[in-house]
């Protein structure tokens, strides 16, 4: 299967997760930073090129700070472009990250951390992220409700120390009908 590099780089903490455990535990998330609000709406969706059956369903998700200011990674190509995560994840409803379907020769890559650029979102501030998936690669069901799993840190210079991220979670969207 042929995956694009956007498509990639909504996954790429996902091979983490699944070859290494989860190295993010909610006693080692940081419980001082929240966000005020999440929110997620699906933007659109588009056939996948190399399977017409199959849909990229692309999220936006905008991060309102709280009191403290958060940190979010930002890999889009160009600077012009909108914002896209860098360490995010497709979850079921109760936050548990989906995999990748069984019997699927697939290999999800992770760019190294050198080339995230903090953006940081002051307090009271907010910014939005983008997110892709394939329904087809992911276990997902049409109709079903998931959500975007998406790491924060609390300033730019731990971006590169997965110990200190903090878990969100957006709000559930619904997996687009085929």
């Amino acid at each position: 299967m042929k995956l694009n590099r956007r498509i990639l780089g909504s996954y790429l903490s996902l091979l983490m997760f699944v070859s290494c455990g989860s190295l993010i535990s909610s006693s080692q998330a940081q419980p001082a930073l929240h966000a005020d609000r999440i929110e997620a709406q699906i933007v659109g969706t588009k056939p996948n090129s190399d399977d017409p059956s199959d849909l990229v369903v692309s999220v936006l998700v905008t991060v309102y700070a709280g009191e403290r200011a958060l940190v979010i990674p930002d890999c889009a190509e160009k600077e012009t472009e909108r914002k896209w995560f860098c360490s995010a994840q497709l979850a079921r409803k109760n936050g548990k990250t989906i995999g990748i379907r069984k019997g699927l020769l697939a290999t999800l890559g992770m760019d190294a951390a050198a080339p995230w650029k903090p953006i940081t979102i002051p307090p009271g501030g907010h910014e939005s992220f983008g997110f892709d998936f394939e329904t087809g690669l992911m276990a997902v069901r049409s109709g079903e409700s998931v959500k975007v799993k998406f790491q924060v840190w609390s300033d730019p210079q731990s971006i590169q120390n997965w110990k200190v991220a903090a878990n969100f979670l957006s709000p559930a969207i619904q997996v687009p009908i085929e």
